[in-house]
This record gives C-alpha cells, sequence and structure tokens, in this order.
C-alpha cells in the first residue's frame, strides 16, 4: 500500500472505520513505514476497535431500538393484563354479590359510607342526611330531632371512628350491603350505626340503642320509619300480626292473654293503625290504633287507642287514651283485652 493512501486512510483507521481487510493492509504498511506508524500515533484510537467500529454500526443503532420497543411492549402488556384482571374480578363481583368479591358498586358504596361517617362524626348533619333514605313526608321532622339530638347530646365533643364491619343480607331475591360504623364520642360514648343501601341508592341507618342516647333512638325511626308504616297496614285481620305487633318483647304473654280472651270464642276481628304521627311536646312517635272485638254471642266492640313507637318497631300501648265504643260485649270480655293491650305498655321499651 502508497503512503499517499496509508495516510488518507489513518483517520478513518484510528475512528474504527475500516473494513477487517484494509485494516490488516494498513498494519502491514506501519510495520514497514515509519512515517506512516508515528502518524498513525499521533491520532488517538479507542482500545478496542470492535467495539468503535459496533458504535458506529447503524444496524446496531436499530436493534437497540428494537430492544428498548420490546420491553416497552412487554411492560404495556403485564400493565394489560392486570387491568383487565382487575375489571374482570369486579365485574364477577357485581354479576354475583352473594360471592363476597369487591364489585364496581361495593367501591362506590364503601366511599359514600366513609363520607356519611366522617359527616356525621363531624356534626355535619345536613351533608350527611343528603345521602339518608328519609320519607318525604317525615324528613322534615326527623333532620330537625337529629339535629336536635346531635346539638344537645355530641356537640363539641372530639369523635373517632373505632370500627367498621361490611354486611349483607339477603331479602327475597334482593341482596342488601351496608357497613356497621362504630363512632367513640368523648363523653357520651360509642354508638354503633348501620348504613344499608336501599333500592333508591340512598341509605337507610339503624343504631344500637344501648348507649341510652336520645338520637340513637332518632336513627332508628329513620331507619324504620316506612317499616312502621308497613306494619300498621299488615296489623290488618291477621291476628298473629296483631299478637306480633303488640308483643314484640312480650310474645309469649301477650299470647296467653289471648288465648284466655278467645278460650270462649272470642276475637280481635281487625286491628288497623294510621301512620305515624309525631308529637312535638313530648318528642314522640305514635299511632292511633282501632281494634274490632267480637265475643262468642256476635256482639261487637271497638277500642281506639294510642300506641307510642319504639325504633325497634314495636307498638306499645297507651291505655289511657283509650276509647271504647260497646256494642254489646260483656264488661268481663272487655277488660280482657284492654289486658291484652296492657301487657305491652308493662313491657314495651319507649
Amino acid at each position: 500500500m502508497k503512503c499517499s493512501v496509508a495516510k488518507d486512510l489513518i483517520p478513518l483507521y484510528a475512528e474504527g472505520l475500516c473494513s477487517d481487510e484494509t485494516v490488516r493492509e494498513l498494519e502491514e504498511h506501519f510495520s514497514d513505514c515509519e512515517e506512516c506508524r508515528s502518524l498513525k500515533e499521533s491520532f488517538s484510537p479507542p482500545e478496542n476497535t470492535e467495539e468503535s467500529r459496533l458504535k458506529f454500526d447503524p444496524f446496531q443503532k436499530i436493534g437497540k431500538k428494537i430492544r428498548q420497543s420490546k420491553i416497552v411492549v412487554t411492560v404495556l402488556c403485564l400493565l394489560l393484563t392486570v387491568v383487565l384482571a382487575t375489571i374482570g374480578a369486579l365485574g364477577y363481583g357485581e354479576l354475583y354479590p352473594e360471592s363476597g368479591w369487591l364489585s364496581f358498586s361495593g367501591i362506590v358504596r364503601n366511599i359514600e359510607i366513609d363520607r356519611m361517617a366522617n359527616s356525621f362524626a363531624k356534626g355535619e348533619i345536613d351533608r350527611f342526611a343528603e345521602f339518608l333514605d328519609v320519607p318525604e313526608e317525615a324528613s322534615d321532622i326527623l333532620l330537625a330531632r337529629l339535629k336536635s339530638n346531635y346539638r344537645d347530646e355530641l356537640s363539641g365533643q372530639k369523635c373517632k371512628i373505632t370500627a367498621r364491619t361490611s354486611t349483607s343480607a339477603s331479602l327475597g331475591e334482593t341482596t342488601l350491603f351496608g357497613s356497621y360504623v362504630t363512632f367513640e364520642f368523648e363523653r357520651a360514648g360509642s354508638i354503633t350505626v348501620l348504613f344499608e343501601k336501599s333500592a333508591n341508592s340512598k341509605y337507610r341507618i339503624y343504631a344500637d340503642n344501648s348507649s341510652g342516647l336520645r338520637i340513637a333512638e332518632t336513627i332508628g325511626f329513620i331507619g324504620t320509619y316506612d317499616r312502621i308504616c308497613e306494619r300498621a297496614v299488615l296489623i290488618g285481620e291477621k291476628t298473629e300480626n296483631f299478637l306480633a305487633v303488640f308483643g314484640r318483647d312480650c310474645l309469649a304473654e301477650i299470647t296467653e292473654k289471648y288465648r284466655l280472651f278467645s278460650s270462649d270464642g272470642s276475637e280481635v276481628v281487625s286491628a288497623f293503625a294510621s301512620a305515624p304521627l309525631y308529637q312535638e311536646d313530648t318528642d314522640e312517635f305514635y299511632c292511633r290504633c282501632s281494634l274490632k272485638l267480637r265475643d262468642s254471642g256476635g256482639n261487637l266492640a271497638v277500642i281506639e287507642l294510642d300506641a307510642l313507637l319504639g325504633n325497634d318497631v314495636s307498638f306499645c300501648a297507651d291505655l289511657s287514651s283509650a276509647e271504647i265504643l260497646n256494642g254489646g260485649i260483656s264488661e268481663e270480655k272487655l277488660a280482657q283485652a284492654l289486658e291484652i293491650l296492657a301487657v305491652s305498655e308493662r313491657n314495651t321499651p319507649r
């Protein structure tokens, strides 16, 4: 190789851009030509000409991009798999709620209950009430009473949520979901409230009344108000309903009293109650009840009286309000009928 050619190739040689054959010829020339060898040494070629060659290899750059793309695609596929698996699990929980799997609606329900619980703990009753399934005809009274109770019994106290437990219950073909939340107040103690999602996407609430607080009783009325209305209608002409309503906490005793009354063929023909009414001066709810009696001789009598309502859907007869329209039933039979109601007056907690 001529020196003129070698001198032109030395820069390329130093950068590692010559082919293997050209490198071989150059190195043979350097062994014989001191001038070209010195010129070559004046350059700073990389220690590893093979690596240098790869550095400037365009195919190597393309290969690197391909490898990077593969990594990105693999990561995206893994993320997509996780997302699809999560959606599938949530969808399964939505289709089969009895399975206990987490579902889309379950996540929404947990968020809503958290908001309600935090609002109640802070005393933000209006915000708390936004989620409540409160009967329209009684909403003003019940919410005013809830605010009043909170102000009188819980206002100014620190509160923390100490426990929360999810629950579900089957009602026919419908599964009801909710959570028990326990609130620990600084002086008033603890109140456990059940938040149960109803069909209209709002919440019924029920409370453990062991604390003896009026607000727990009010929460109970909010949750059971429509059930009280239903039960008032369901008393109807079914004796067992009449006994269950007035004898919820003393069913055995009231059943025994009724058996004594009906031993000669006498019976309570029907029992109806009005929708719940509110008595502001005593801060109590009550129904006006009408009971039709018939003795063994076919004689009739009607007893009308008020029944105070417990938040456990129990009726407590108020005999002092009783009015009797007697169509010929003996005083003994009337006394036996009133004794049935007196059982609930003595035993049902208000």
